[in-house]
């Protein structure tokens, strides 16, 4: 579908062996040593127009909220370093 987003995921599993049985049939067994790399695939729609909106909304909110809170932070230590005293004469 248009817009999904598609993704494999890589992974290393165990081997698995088909192991013959004593009346003719095989059953899947896992090999105790051996690995081997196994894909796996999926798929995710994407949000509605709505719901990205709420979501884009909401980030963008907290981000400037915090970019306020740091500006008021800069601008109380800028004004307490120049109420510092640095005429006092230094070390004695």
């Amino acid at each position: 579908m248009l817009g999904d987003v598609r993704r494999a995921i890589r992974s290393i599993v165990p081997r698995w062996d088909m192991v013959r049985q004593n009346d003719g049939s095989y059953i899947y067994t896992e090999h105790v040593t051996e690995k081997v790399v196994a894909y796996a695939m999926g798929s995710q729609q994407p949000l509605a127009l709505e719901e990205s909106y709420e979501a884009n909304l909401a980030e963008y909110q907290r981000a400037r909220d915090a970019i306020n809170y740091f500006i008021s932070l800069a601008e109380e230590l800028c004004d307490r370093i120049d109420q510092i005293d640095v005429g006092g004469g230094g070390v004695e």
